[in-house]
């Protein structure tokens, strides 16, 4: 049976789909690693930390960019195929104009809060550089077409050419706004890359069309995605504003290497998901029991591996920084011993989203996001001036363990997320079970 599976055309077509992907994920999580921490060192806690608050003050607002559009428009292209012109000519306008109020948001509030003149231009850089990401539609159609080569290579170029840059800028002494214009060029070499390979497909990007229909039907769908995602951010990032505002830019800095070295594991589960998620579309629209089989295996996959990694990395955290950073980021070991932990609930919260759209009850995340928003913030301000960023990293645990696993025991309509995490958590006794039988 397994051997059927193994070489069906099928498997084959979905194993090399994630293979691109997850080689090109992993190439990007080592370089963002190895440069970040390399810029991290030229620059120090202090300036670090004010580009990391730059980061994260435009990631603040960034979902008014995407619009929460991503796993909605793989889903439409995968069921509607012949409507791609309309689909992704409507999500380009629809990004562009979002990118746009992103650029407005991100630059005001970051005027109104700090008031640092140079903090403000590093906003304004990287949001201005963010209405390049419309492009990004593109992605959305060759991962619905399960053709992730082409995005794959594009974002492995635009990495690289990225990472060059930023340790020339090394190199040549460059002040830290030269490194925004840095990210800047990350996103200009993907949206370059990301046309050449449509217009390779024989595609015509010209054959785009608007449609104020199209339209309605993707923000209704999507709309819950956008204000939990606002939410999410909020509760993602929102410490790293708090903490420049209660610490300073030091502060920010010890805790954003932490988080940096936290996200870049990320990258596995939405890789896996993204990649796999037509065949659990498709799966929904023909077998219920193999399409609940598959997201329990990948439920399965991930918790899993989000534990191994959290545990490994939090044994090894402060040897760790104390080798790559040095003694210059002391406070951040201890930050990323709680903070790694992160990883089994954001593993979690990853594929609940993706359970949550073949569902087509994203709606229910306009009430966990808020909630969790609304938490972060209150234990932050409580944590924050007792425990500095060790308890900004309590706060955000703490917050992530709540609104990505113990909530949906309470939800009735979702209660099979929290029936899948469980069934994760007892694989071990699944398994001598299944030996049994």
């Amino acid at each position: 049976m397994l051997g059927h599976i193994l070489k069906s055309p099928g498997f084959r077509k979905y194993f090399a789909n994630t293979s691109w992907m997850m080689g090109e994920k992993f190439i990007r999580m080592g370089l963002n690693l190895f440069v970040g921490i390399l810029v991290a060192r030229y620059l120090g806690p202090s300036r670090f930390g004010l580009l990391s608050s730059a980061v994260s003050m435009v990631a603040l607002f960034a979902v008014f960019g995407t619009l929460g559009l991503d796993d909605i428009l793989t889903r439409n292209l995968v069921q509607e195929p012949a409507d791609r012109d309309f689909l992704l000519g409507t999500s380009f306008f629809l990004r562009a104009v979002g990118s746009v109020f992103v650029f407005g948001a991100a630059s005001f509030l970051s005027l109104v809060v700090s008031g640092d003149w140079t903090g403000t231009a590093l906003v304004m850089i990287i949001a201005a550089g963010n209405v390049l990401l419309s492009f990004s539609v593109i992605q959305f159609f060759f991962l619905s077409e399960v053709r992730a080569r082409y995005p794959s290579l594009a974002l492995f170029a635009s990495v690289i050419v990225s990472s060059v840059i930023k340790l020339i800028l090394i190199l040549v002494k460059a002040s830290v706004v030269w490194f925004a214009w840095a990210i800047v060029t990350e996103y200009v070499i993907l949206s370059i890359m990301l046309y050449h390979y449509y217009a390779m497909s024989g595609i015509r990007i010209r054959d785009w069309s608007f449609s104020g229909k199209t339209a309605v039907c993707l923000l209704k769908d999507s709309w819950p995605m956008i204000f939990s995602g606002l939410f999410a951010m909020v509760f993602t990032r929102v410490d790293q504003v708090m903490i420049k505002a209660i610490l300073g830019n030091e502060a920010v800095g010890e805790y954003s290497i932490a988080v940096t070295m936290t996200e870049a594991w990320y990258v596995i589960p939405i890789v896996i998901t993204t990649s796999l998620f037509p065949m659990i579309i498709n799966a929904r629209q023909t077998d219920q029991k193999i399409y609940h089989d598959r997201l329990q295996h990948l439920y399965d996959l991930t918790i899993w591996m989000g534990i191994g990694l959290a545990f490994v990395i939090s044994l090894s955290s402060e040897w760790l920084v104390e080798l790559l950073l040095g003694s210059a980021y002391g406070n951040s070991g201890r930050v990323l011993s709680i903070l790694v932990w992160n990883l089994l609930f954001a593993y979690m919260s990853i594929m609940n989203s993706k359970w949550l759209v073949a569902e087509n009850k994203q709606h229910i995340l306009l009430f966990i996001n808020p909630l969790g928003a609304l938490l972060n913030v209150i234990l932050n301000l409580i944590l924050i001036p007792r425990l500095g960023i060790l308890g900004a990293a309590l706060a955000t645990l703490l917050t992530q363990a709540i609104t990505a696993h113990l909530i949906f025991a309470f939800i009735r309509n979702v209660s099979p997320v929290f029936q899948f995490h469980v069934r994760s958590f007892l694989i071990f006794f699944r398994l001598i079970k299944i030996r049994a039988s």
